[in-house]
């Protein structure tokens, strides 16, 4: 938690503001923008590691595994995400909810709840599989899938931020670039909810409540818990994936994708 403040605090008053971006300081699309930043750094930084982890052990994990079963070394490698994933979604919660909004829940929009529901969910299934010692492959898997497109998405938000505030902010590579970053995220994104979500997603909902494994490992009730909020997620994503489609659509018939930003700043 105190990292991600550090570094936002650093690219909120020195990077963006700096000769070599020229956003304006203290404006909420700076503001805005460092948040988005961190959001990369994280997911970039969580992505590589779950992928080394898991594709050390790939093909000798299931997701109702017990953590002690397996090396120490990946055990520490494993915790360490968690915890890592843990304290981002307490940082994204705080400075990119509520702050924004002086901790007033009752202001908070829609959107916003629909957020501050997935971190709280995201990290109730973290700790749980902390407590019951089985089920972070579970989590490991469905991190990956979920962060794997957040650098896209975030740096089509921040190239878009970039537009908007003007030629101070927009050089020759944002303006020519924008829409392939954009459909770069569009295309992760599908891929990602779709071709391979729904998929470990049916296979990790099989493991943990029709084996015996799974039912030995992690208790039901537990089981039931967490299947229930990763199909919340799940299915919460379709409108982003249909907005994914949508830009795939746009993309090919050279048309461009207006309304978004407006959309992600009602947070």
């Amino acid at each position: 938690l105190a990292l991600f403040t550090i570094l936002r605090w650093l690219i909120q008053t020195i990077v963006l503001p700096s000769d070599v971006f020229g956003w304006p300081p203290g404006e909420q699309d700076t503001i805005r923008g460092s948040n988005n930043a961190i959001s990369i750094l994280f997911s970039i930084s969580l992505c590589h590691l779950l992928l080394t982890l898991l594709i050390q052990r790939v093909g000798s994990i299931v997701p109702s595994e017990k953590i002690t079963d397996a090396p120490r070394i990946w055990q520490n490698g494993v915790n360490a995400s968690l915890d890592f994933c843990t304290g981002y979604m307490i940082y994204d919660s705080i400075f990119d909810i509520l702050v924004p909004h002086r901790f007033n829940l009752m202001a908070l929009p829609a959107s916003a709840w629909c957020f501050l529901a997935h971190h709280m969910v995201t990290s109730f299934c973290m700790v749980g599989c902390r407590i019951v010692g089985a089920g972070h492959v579970f989590c490991m898997a469905m991190m990956l899938i979920g962060e794997f497109s957040n650098p896209f998405q975030n740096m089509f938000i921040c190239m878009e931020r970039a537009i908007g505030l003007g030629d101070c902010c927009t050089g020759y590579w944002v303006l020519h670039s924008y829409r392939y970053v954009q459909l770069s995220y569009a295309v992760v994104y599908f891929t990602c909810r779709i071709i391979i979500g729904f998929p470990v997603a049916f296979y990790i909902t099989y493991d943990l409540l029709l084996t015996k494994q799974g039912r030995d490992n992690v208790p039901v009730g537990v089981s039931m818990l967490w299947m229930v909020a990763m199909w919340g997620v799940m299915i919460g994503s379709i409108p982003w994936i249909e907005d994914s489609v949508d830009m795939m659509y746009k993309f090919r018939d050279g048309e461009e994708i207006k309304g978004y930003l407006a959309n992600m700043d009602e947070l």
